[in-house]
């Protein structure tokens, strides 16, 4: 009898163990099939793996910052080559230190503004993409124009040339930092009395700035007034983004392949805008002359090249389609950029660029190439001109990669920092003098 009942009992364990088993196995498996967390979550959870917020050593210099909210004023997201060059990596700091970014997009083209999928690595950088509501005032920004609040931790002009002034092509949108920008010349700089931090990427917009600061007066009826407190200005000379933007090397490798079979004798690119194309480019006896430098010695040896489609997408297309011709230039010889990538793969495959476009110059000078820089009418000259003291002051651009932007980043956080902590003390006295009031009033 002893025996049967060690049999039964032992019998009826396993049977016990097999069912838990069972409902395991099956609550493991229902959960698989109908997981709990919602797909934002899941997306959430993948993202936070991804980009490596949780290793805290990559991350140990953003402390304080992880949370953050930031409006990026005037974001440049419409193909152009040059602006993914400049703004993508300071994007990649900000989410790196686990900032979140509200893209306001810049009003340079028209209204509605032009988002491109061009772009698109720039998208995956941005937590929300927003733009203006009132077509009236695409060129005088104010509250009232906006589909959101202001309630930021901090306001950044995003990279690009720019103008620091309440009117005219300017924005009132109160700002604390403007970071990796040229400052076109205007009468006036209002703008400026608000701002704590403003990194320039080149020595023309800071000798500009320098004397702005001296002559810039302290008067309130000048200054736009942000109504919150906020640090002392500081000013610094980074050099360009460009200088570290790091592309696919892969994809550069197979264009580089692309562009050395299609045109092996090509050494000089040239870029030119549509706007100053027959003001620069001349054609004189089967020889072009570009703005006052000597005829170039091969035709063949040259291709013209933008970066901007939705600048020079038009004219583009009608030189390589034959509607426009020049005399000695083939229509293989316009050649419209997509990429990055190709941008970096046809650079490295020439020895000479001629440019009335900044960053070029700037990615032509960082890969060691002879850079010859055109004519550029109006405010933006600055900017070439900058870019010409930035070559001769800095013949070797490793001193912008490995100081001058390390340096502008830290002096981000730092006034980053500093603006979340005058923030917070800000919002604890308003929340105490409501509470207050609402004692007062019960």
């Amino acid at each position: 009898e002893t025996g049967t009942f060690g049999t039964s009992f032992m019998t009826s364990m396993k049977r016990g163990f097999l069912l838990i088993f069972l409902l395991s196995l099956y609550e493991t498996l229902t959960d698989m099939i109908s997981p709990t967390n919602s797909d934002e979550q899941i997306l959430s959870e993948l993202s936070e793996w991804n980009t490596g917020r949780t290793n805290k050593e990559a991350t140990k210099d953003c402390h304080g910052l992880n949370g953050m909210r930031v409006l990026l004023e005037g974001v440049h997201l419409e193909g152009n080559l040059g602006d993914e060059l400049e703004t993508t990596p300071l994007l990649a700091e900000l989410k790196r230190c686990g900032v979140v970014t509200v893209a306001l997009l810049s009003n340079w083209i028209s209204y509605p503004q032009h988002l491109d999928p061009r772009s698109i690595r720039e998208h995956a950088l941005i937590d929300e993409i927003v733009s203006i509501t009132n077509p009236k005032h695409r060129w005088f920004l104010s509250k009232t124009d906006l589909p959101f609040d202001l309630t930021y931790d901090a306001v950044i002009i995003a990279p690009g040339p720019t103008v620091i002034s309440c009117g005219g092509h300017g924005s009132c949108i109160p700002a604390d930092i403007f970071f990796g920008g040229s400052i076109l010349p205007r009468d006036d700089h209002d703008r400026l009395h608000d701002l704590s931090l403003v990194v320039v990427r080149e020595p023309r917009s800071m000798h500009y700035l320098e004397t702005l600061i001296t002559n810039m007066t302290k008067s309130t009826e000048s200054s736009v007034t942000r109504g919150r407190p906020s640090p002392p200005l500081s000013y610094y000379m980074m050099g360009d983004l460009a200088n570290i933007f790091e592309p696919a090397w892969s994809a550069v490798n197979f264009w580089k392949a692309f562009y050395k079979e299609r045109y092996p004798n090509i050494d000089t690119i040239v870029y030119v805008r549509k706007r100053m194309f027959n003001h620069t480019v001349q054609s004189v006896d089967n020889e072009i002359c570009l703005g006052d430098y000597p005829p170039l010695q091969n035709n063949s040896a040259m291709i013209f090249v933008s970066t901007s489609p939705v600048e020079d997408g038009e004219l583009w297309k009608d030189f390589q389609t034959g509607k426009m011709q020049i005399e000695g230039v083939q229509k293989n010889q316009f050649v419209m950029l997509e990429t990055i990538e190709q941008m970096f793969a046809l650079t490295q495959h020439v020895r000479n660029v001629y440019t009335d476009r900044y960053h070029p110059g700037v990615l032509a000078h960082r890969l060691g190439k002879n850079v010859q820089l055109l004519p550029l009418t109006g405010g933006e000259q600055i900017k070439l001109d900058g870019l010409q003291q930035f070559m001769e002051e800095f013949p070797n651009p490793r001193v912008i990669q490995d100081e001058r932007i390390p340096n502008a980043f830290q002096k981000l956080r730092d006034t980053l920092r500093v603006l979340q902590q005058e923030r917070d003390k800000t919002r604890k006295k308003t929340n105490r003098k409501q509470e207050k009031s609402q004692l007062v009033g019960s």
